[in-house]
């Protein structure tokens, strides 16, 4: 019998596995708590079995993702908007979305920066029906305002008088 899924941080309140299975998540979380369940996991099959297992895969994804990103960058989104621990669980049950993400180029690691670019698309966006075939736009929008070459330039011409840009206006352009 596979270990129960749990939360992933205090803050949210479901990820992917405890949607797919119903399961009550434990009252504190946090990511060395998802580790010990994943390793406790991967003692339940092979390398195979395991990577078939959708819950698992998704599990391990979310786990890198916050693992690359830190709680403390986590916190301080949970903290600016009561919103954040929706997207979050959208975005840690969505398998494709959290692959782009991680693919998507340089690692975005210890910066809350591009979480809060998706997180801005999905405020914006995330309601409208075709949002999910642009998982992978937004998370390369994501990457390249967070540590992208360009990352820096892309952040100043956010808050320029003149030079506006920013990443629901490059998604929007995308028909």
């Amino acid at each position: 019998m596979r270990p129960a899924p749990l939360c992933i941080l205090p803050l949210v309140t479901c990820v992917a596995a405890i949607l797919a299975t119903g399961a009550q998540p434990p009252a504190t979380g946090g990511r060395a708590t998802l580790a010990t369940r994943l390793l406790a996991t991967e003692g339940t099959g092979t390398v195979e079995e395991l990577l078939a297992d959708p819950a698992y895969r998704v599990s391990l994804a979310a786990h890198e993702v916050l693992r690359l990103t830190g709680e403390p960058a986590l916190q301080s989104l949970a903290d600016g908007d009561p919103r954040f621990e929706s997207f979050l669980a959208a975005f840690l049950a969505d398998e494709a979305w959290l692959r782009a993400y991680l693919a998507s180029g340089r690692p975005i690691a210890d910066t809350p920066d591009g979480l809060a670019v998706l997180f801005t698309l999905w405020k914006e966006e995330g309601k409208s029906a075709d949002f999910a075939n642009y998982r992978e736009l937004s998370a390369a929008l994501a990457n390249q305002w967070s540590v992208g070459p360009n990352a820096a330039t892309l952040r100043v011409k956010q808050s320029h008088p003149r030079l506006t840009t920013n990443p629901l206006d490059r998604l929007r352009l995308h028909p």
